[in-house]
């Protein structure tokens, strides 16, 4: 008498702890592979109700895009580093180098895109 069960069967002789415990490692598991995902879905959808006049608008999202450039950009080319196998920690002071510099030249001699008060 020895009968095979089909997996719903099983299913529902397994304890409700066993299931809880499937279920706990189900949900731990979709958080840490789209936990970004998600949290950035949620942080947009809460400030887009917080804020509807200012936040889902174009000039926001350019903004962002702005000021998020140059980190893509240094992203994007320590990744070949990286992939290679050469790992460089000068490009975070080369790139703060290269704004405290710019930002010195715009200030002190009042270069193109900058007018002091």
């Amino acid at each position: 008498m020895n009968e095979s069960l089909s997996p719903s069967q099983l299913n529902l002789q397994m304890p409700r702890v066993v299931r809880s415990i499937h279920l706990r490692r189900h949900v731990f598991g979709v958080i840490a592979k789209y936990g970004t995902i998600i949290g950035m879905f949620l942080m947009i959808v809460v400030f887009s109700i917080a804020a509807p006049n200012y936040f889902f608008h174009i000039s926001n999202f350019v903004n962002i895009l702005n000021q998020s450039s140059l980190t893509g950009i240094i992203a994007g080319g320590l990744t070949v580093a990286v992939i290679v196998g050469e790992l460089d920690l000068s490009i975070g002071f080369s790139a703060s180098f290269a704004g405290v510099l710019v930002t010195g030249l715009m200030v002190y001699h009042e270069t193109v895109g900058y007018r002091p008060p």
